[in-house]
């Protein structure tokens, strides 16, 4: 049975022999989050300062663990990674700084169903001797325009958090991430004439960000940078009718610290950029950035000209271009050197980089690392999934995103899939290996194709118990 909000509790320890007053956790509540509904805000007071822990147990008697060591009195503990629809027990409890223990009793809390009945995703591989751990972030959208919706699963791919802006349809470029300070950021597709917007776990707003609008409309890129600012891209009108991008940087006050026109830099004729043979009036459309800012680069896929660029963030100089055409001459073992529509350049350690392939002149996504030789000139592929000679099962139309993970394995979203198809977000070794895998289900009548446009793997949001 749920507990209602504002239900308190209280759980003493009793004096012993020679104590003046005995040590009390009191006024135990647990209150829905109203904005993250799978969120419970644990909150109790104790007499004296003490760590705040929070287990909850499902009815299989799994139990997770969340921890937060900072001695204090007034406590309040987010309680996130319940899993929709599920009855629980919470137990509320604090460790005091001479080792004594205070607990409160379990109670019991049943979270809601999900808002969607097409939010339905399913675990297909899990090798825990291979994969990454961790939980993983994502956006989920119902076609080409539903109302935004961020998503955690757990490594069984069971819903463990989310949070929806609004009910308004939005864009499908939601991209998702997790911030320096713990909290998920969502941009830049969010709707029309609302704030990009920072949350915490219990779907507070900690930060807005930009109105995105006609007039200055960001689109599939808006994240955090080490120096605490933000990276967009940002499509605007030129005189001549056509939109081209500008790479922006913004401070958390909104002003612009830096920004780099592709017009302003790269000599190109519009009219000679056509994919499948149609004009594109964004002819430029770039989809994802690196941003170095020790070696003061930012390096940019525009997905209509099949390029890859990287700028000198001082002198706005291009410094290569990668790409057939560009500055590098081919793999000469490749059967495919270049790639076609390419989403999320990720820059890698020894002049590699890392990118979604959506081979849109094929119709199927691949994942390929690229070893850059400045000494010859020569874009190497170093790996590839699926490997060299082997057919992608991944019909791909657009999106989609390829991330390399602390154990070296490589996370990848393979993009907007076609009817009939189920979206993906797959883990696989360097081998090639499935070490983790998970489709979003069939939909339903009224969403018959859930999307997912880039995913992320974070730390697990709560401690799994043995």
């Amino acid at each position: 049975m749920e507990l209602a909000a504002g239900l308190a509790l209280a759980a003493c320890q009793a004096p012993t022999p020679g104590e003046e007053a005995a040590a009390t956790l009191d006024d135990l509540e647990l209150v829905p989050a109203p904005e993250s509904p799978l969120v419970v805000l644990a909150r109790w007071t104790t007499s004296d300062p003490g760590d705040s822990v929070v287990e909850f147990r499902d009815p299989s008697g799994q139990a997770w663990r969340i921890a937060d060591p900072s001695l204090v009195q007034e406590h309040e503990v987010v309680v996130v990674g319940m899993r929709p629809a599920t009855d629980y027990e919470i137990v509320a409890s604090s460790t005091l700084a001479d080792g004594r223990v205070l607990g409160a009793e379990a109670e019991p809390w049943t979270t809601p169903a999900l808002p969607y009945d097409w939010i339905g995703p399913r675990l297909k591989v899990w090798d825990e001797t291979l994969a990454q751990p961790g939980w993983t972030l994502f956006n989920l959208v119902c076609g080409l325009a539903s109302p935004p919706v961020a998503l955690v699963v757990d490594e069984e791919a069971r819903v463990a958090w989310y949070f929806s802006p609004s009910s308004a349809t939005a864009p499908p470029d939601l991209q998702v991430t997790m911030t320096s300070r713990g909290g998920v950021l969502l941009g830049p597709a969010v709707p029309t004439n609302t704030p990009i917007l920072e949350v915490d776990l219990a779907g507070r707003t900690t930060w807005e960000g930009p109105i995105n609008d006609l007039d200055q409309f960001r689109h599939h890129v808006f994240q955090e940078l080490d120096n605490g600012n933000y990276i967009t891209t940002v499509s605007e009108e030129r005189e001549d009718g056509w939109l081209a991008d500008v790479l922006t940087e913004i401070a958390p006050d909104h002003s612009v610290a830096w920004s780099w026109a592709f017009s302003d830099h790269v000599e190109l004729d519009p009219e000679d950029v056509t994919v499948n043979g149609k004009k594109q009036r964004d002819f430029t459309h770039v989809n994802g950035v690196s941003v170095d800012l020790d070696a003061g680069t930012i390096t940019a896929s525009a997905k209509y000209l099949d390029r890859v660029y990287q700028v000198d963030r001082q002198t706005g100089q291009v410094l290569w271009v990668l790409g057939s055409g560009g500055d590098f001459a081919a793999d000469p073992d490749a059967t495919r050197p270049w790639f076609a529509g390419a989403h999320s350049p990720t820059l890698l350690p020894g002049d590699r980089l890392l990118l979604l392939d959506n081979q849109t002149d094929l119709g199927t996504a691949r994942a390929v690392e690229y070893d850059l030789d400045f000494s010859t000139m020569t874009a190497h592929i170093a790996w590839q999934h699926p490997p060299e000679g082997e057919q992608s099962p991944w019909v791909s139309l657009g999106w989609g995103n390829a991330d390399r993970l602390d154990n070296g394995n490589t996370l990848i979203v393979p993009g907007e899939v076609v009817a009939n198809e189920q979206s993906v977000v797959v883990e696989v070794t360097p081998s090639g290996a499935v070490a983790w895998e998970m489709d979003l289900g069939t939909g339903t009548d009224d969403c018959p194709l859930p999307l997912v446009f880039r995913a992320v793997r974070i730390a697990a949001l709560a401690e799994r118990l043995p």
